[in-house]
């Protein structure tokens, strides 16, 4: 026990040491390239603090509901709960939230290593391990975002399903709801695995051999519905969620597949800058978009059953994404591609 504690604790020190080293080289490109978020006047680079390049987009709406108090149903709230609780310690909102994504993205990279290697050899495992750093989206693995600690919690659901350890399973999938909109995904997937590999007989039997399993399943259902009833009892409605975020980003909205390209084509018509409208919208954003659909594809084929619905149930949720924003960033939690 002692000499597998002393594995797990050397190879997360190696994780944090990736992480730093991935940390230095996107401060590195981001100030080599001088781009200056909040102030065009040249002065601004002689006195900016270089970690304010790391607070943009996003970053800004997860902090002032920090400091303000948790209060959306476009946000999720275990990330601001875990920025709250850190900077208990730090007294530094930008490095808490920073501190967060790291630490996730750490224990993320840990949980990936150790489900890599139940099924293939340390090199291999180590080339997928950069080829996902050194996926362009990447870079929001290490900003104060959700994809880091998304990524961990699912990847330890994952791995805690492959060893038959179902209650830590189950914990971080109640986490999950509370941490992005697709974690709800895992459910049906911990009812497949223990369908799938722990079936015994009649379905009389497998219910009776396997009812504790299930009722691990209550912890995720109990967040769900809290998360529910927070809608409800905040914003007069249990799907918020939902209605709330059409309403704050009014340039995304929910509409038919086929309709998705004449709302490309009259997007990218009407811009100022058609060019880069296309390449952001139908390269970067298409492109991502269907690149999960052939990890979908390929999963499905292999007959990979957990990796293929695991990433067509996203899949199926960005086919109704009108236009395609944000895409390229959703899709890298889907830790399969």
């Amino acid at each position: 026990m002692n000499n597998q504690l002393k594995k797990n604790l050397k190879l997360f020190s190696v994780c944090v040491l990736v992480v730093l080293a991935f940390q230095l080289l996107l401060m590195g490109v981001i100030i080599l390239f001088s781009y200056f978020p909040f102030d065009s006047n040249p002065a601004f680079a002689h006195n900016f603090n270089p970690w304010l390049l790391l607070y943009r987009w996003d970053s800004v709406h997860y902090l002032n509901l920090v400091v303000n108090g948790f209060n959306s149903a476009v946000f999720y709230p275990l990330y601001v709960f875990c920025v709250n609780m850190v900077d208990l310690f730090f007294n530094n909102l930008l490095m808490s939230g920073l501190m967060v994504s790291w630490l996730s993205l750490a224990g993320a990279l840990f949980f990936f290593y150790k489900l890599l290697r139940l099924d293939n050899d340390k090199s291999k495992t180590q080339k997928i391990i950069m080829l996902a750093l050194v996926f362009p989206a990447a870079l929001f693995f290490v900003l104060i975002y959700t994809e880091s600690l998304f990524l961990f919690l699912s990847l330890g659901a994952w791995y805690f399903l492959r060893v038959k350890k179902y209650f830590w399973s189950a914990v971080l999938i109640a986490l999950l709801i509370l941490t992005r909109n697709v974690g709800v995904f895992m459910l049906p997937i911990y009812l497949l695995f223990l369908w799938q590999n722990e079936k015994n007989g009649t379905w009389r039997l497998w219910l009776k051999n396997n009812k504790k399993r299930l009722i691990y399943l209550i912890l995720p259902m109990i967040t769900l519905a809290g998360w529910l009833l927070y809608c409800q009892v905040s914003f007069g409605n249990p799907l918020a969620f939902i209605t709330k975020q059409s309403a704050w980003a009014e340039y995304r909205s929910f509409t038919w597949p086929w309709l998705i390209p004449a709302v490309l084509f009259k997007l990218v018509q009407q811009s100022p800058s058609p060019l880069y409208t296309f390449f952001r919208l139908v390269v970067v954003e298409g492109m991502s978009y269907v690149l999960l659909l052939i990890a979908t594809g390929y999963f499905l084929v292999k007959k990979d059953w957990f990796y293929g619905v695991y990433c067509a149930l996203p899949l199926l949720l960005f086919s109704f994404f009108a236009p395609f924003y944000s895409v390229n960033r959703f899709i890298i939690v889907i830790f399969p591609i």
